[in-house]
């Protein structure tokens, strides 16, 4: 249990408890049913709890979590410390706070970079597979190897779906036109 004093909040006679911002104290509530220290503990266990979000923020961004779901985290958070019902170093946890909401760009940024090359990415595999299919296709008939080829052509559609199920989502106008290329190309043989 805290004490009665604490270096970011005291509690006046009638049980209001007051936070220290800067060079103001500013009064966050009251506890008027408990003692001094009970109505300190109450409000420092606010302020604990406003810490462990922060401590998770920063944790998530360390850990490159989604930048947009830990953007909405952050944002919320920052709308939580304005004026919060709590004691402790409330100017602390604004600046960690920024510096997250700082280094959520660099993140956005990143996590932008490597969404947009795994889709290029996905994009040439996609186009192999249909380039194979395609070569599949063009085998003179007389000439073609029947079991080889259905095989070829099985495996070829197995990759397809795999990656269409693993890999990124590609935007559904090329996702199409590849895929009418792919059946077009299957239908022939």
């Amino acid at each position: 249990m805290a004490k009665a004093s604490h270096p970011f909040g005291r509690v006046d006679g009638k049980g209001t408890v007051s936070v220290l911002e800067g060079k103001t104290w500013r009064p966050v509530g009251s506890y008027p049913d408990g003692t001094e220290s009970e109505a300190l503990a109450y409000f420092v266990r606010k302020f604990d709890e406003l810490e462990a979000k922060v401590a998770l923020a920063e944790q998530r961004l360390a850990a490159k979590a989604s930048a947009k779901d830990l953007s909405k985290q952050v944002d919320k958070l920052a709308e939580e410390l304005v004026e919060p019902s709590a004691v402790g170093d409330l100017g602390s946890l604004r600046f960690r706070t920024q510096a997250v909401t700082a280094a959520l760009q660099v993140l956005k940024e990143e996590q932008k970079q490597e969404s947009e090359n795994a889709l290029d990415e996905a994009l040439k595999v996609r186009e192999q597979i249909v380039e194979e299919m395609e070569e599949l296709s063009r085998t003179d008939l007389k000439s073609i190897r029947w079991k080889a080829t259905g095989e070829k052509m099985a495996q070829l559609f197995e990759s397809w779906q795999k990656h269409q199920q693993t890999g990124p989502r590609i935007p559904k106008k090329k996702a199409d036109e590849l895929w009418g290329r792919f059946r077009q190309s299957k239908n022939i043989l």
